[in-house]
């Protein structure tokens, strides 16, 4: 007596693997997540290639002119940004934590002058249109540079 499948065993065979619609829509998800991440990665790339070399004295503006009388004194200083540098060690630790906190939480641990958690927030934010305004996820470091070296008009490439 040779034992022959079932009807339910013969029907089972035929069908088709169960589909695993979560597995799918991870996997799917985690190939996008990397898609944007090697592009995001590869955009930046191609801009920083050509970022220009930036010394202390592109960070410095000109500031004002002086005018010098014949005995060394300045008689009249003109310009629109009547500027006095100082060294960090005589701004007050107070004032220094005041900007940082209203401006840029993260500035001390920052490692290379941008911040990716600040950007990303900052992209989910102007993108669920869950902010008033658009936000920004630039440092204190990247304004430094964009308002020193960089023109303020508005664009991708700075």
């Amino acid at each position: 007596m040779s034992k022959q499948p079932t009807r339910q065993s013969r029907r089972r065979a035929q069908q088709k693997p169960a589909r695993r619609p979560i597995r799918r829509f991870f996997k799917w998800l985690l190939i996008g997540i990397a898609a944007v991440l090697v592009l995001g990665l590869g955009t930046f790339a191609w801009y920083a290639k050509d970022a220009p070399t930036i010394s202390q004295s592109d960070l410095q503006s000109d500031g004002s002119s002086g005018i010098y009388g014949p005995d060394g004194k300045l008689i009249i200083s003109l310009g629109l940004e009547h500027r006095t540098y100082v060294k960090s060690s005589q701004i007050p630790q107070q004032l220094k934590d005041a900007v940082v906190s209203i401006e840029d939480r993260r500035f001390y641990q920052e490692k290379f002058g941008i911040d990716p958690l600040r950007i990303a927030s900052a992209a989910v934010a102007n993108f669920t249109g869950k902010s008033d305004g658009l936000q920004g996820g630039s440092t204190l470091t990247q304004q430094l540079i964009k308002l020193s070296v960089f023109s303020t008009k508005p664009a991708i490439r700075r």
